[in-house]
């Protein structure tokens, strides 16, 4: 479960929210009970609010991911961005961060120009048989510039993050 607390008349665009996840185990006769807690772990969202969007995940056995995505606009220029929180040892950590989206075109920049961008990726989730962690497959689709671009990166965990396997 992931939950957020914040103090009284917190709206300010830069107040953030804190977040705690809680995990909870279900046991065959006493039903549900209190797992581990991982409380004030991260700061993230705006305007007191959380970000738009936090899901949940199985990213390997026994694994999960939490997903955050948040978003940003300034000066015409739209930006979204995922992160993936994972308890390593005890302790949860972002193992993942990637712009989503992102489109400038609200800026004046129009399309065809060298500067424009309107991308949107999408994140999937790729079993690898006794990997103790999933791959992540990031496809992306969309226009960079004058390039129409539609790509997809593989990104496999290293014991600490992810990182793409894509030789550049």
């Amino acid at each position: 479960m992931a939950a957020y607390s914040k103090p009284p008349d917190f709206e300010c665009h830069a107040c953030a929210p804190t977040f705690s996840f809680i995990e909870f185990k279900k046991l065959a006769e006493e039903g549900w009970i209190l797992g581990r807690k991982h409380l004030g772990i991260l700061t993230t969202g705006a305007w007191g609010e959380p970000p738009e969007s936090i899901k949940v995940h199985i990213l390997g056995n026994d694994t999960w991911g939490v997903f955050i995505e948040d978003s940003y606009t300034q000066m015409g220029q739209f930006t979204s961005m995922t992160s993936i929180y994972v308890d390593l040892a005890g302790a949860y950590h972002e193992v993942f961060s990637e712009v989503t989206y992102e489109d400038n075109s609200a800026s004046g920049i129009e399309e065809g120009e060298p500067d424009y961008s309107s991308l949107k990726s999408d994140i999937s989730i790729r079993p690898v048989p006794g990997a103790p962690f999933f791959d992540l497959v990031v496809t992306t689709n969309g226009i960079r510039g004058t390039q129409q671009i539609s790509e997809e990166k593989i990104f496999k965990f290293d014991g600490q993050r992810y990182s793409s396997s894509d030789i550049n």
